[in-house]
């Protein structure tokens, strides 16, 4: 899902193609540690993670590695897509992720009743 700049211009990375490419060293998942410990590691040996872990920390804001799934799932929601879809993308149940991503509910309630608001304000045969 495409990042949206402060420009408004979607931002497109093409991170498969170029992963294919062989432009991106995805980090080793293997030495006896969980891939969370593996990308936990990897991204502290990155200048640009502690950067942005440093920028946030100033502003009272945290980054962690789980920082990406929470963005991926706000920015689906942002874009109006449900709850479920958004679970089955990002593959646990929607118990799951609505515990997970309390803004899944609360995005999916002013969704629902924006629509029905919508409909009454439009009026039945317009």
């Amino acid at each position: 899902m495409p990042l949206i700049g402060e420009d408004g211009e979607s931002i497109s990375w093409n991170l498969l193609q170029r992963w294919q490419a062989k432009l991106i060293e995805l980090p080793p998942l293997s030495g006896g540690n969980s891939p969370a410990d593996c990308i936990k590691t990897y991204l502290n040996r990155q200048h640009a993670w502690r950067s942005l872990r440093e920028t946030m920390t100033a502003n009272a804001q945290r980054a962690v590695p789980y920082s990406f799934r929470h963005s991926y799932s706000l920015r689906g929601h942002q874009r109006g897509i449900d709850a479920g879809s958004m679970a089955q993308a990002m593959g646990h149940s929607l118990e799951v992720h609505c515990r997970s991503y309390p803004w899944a509910s609360i995005a999916g309630t002013i969704a629902a009743f924006q629509r029905a608001n919508a409909a009454v304000a439009i009026g039945p045969g317009s």
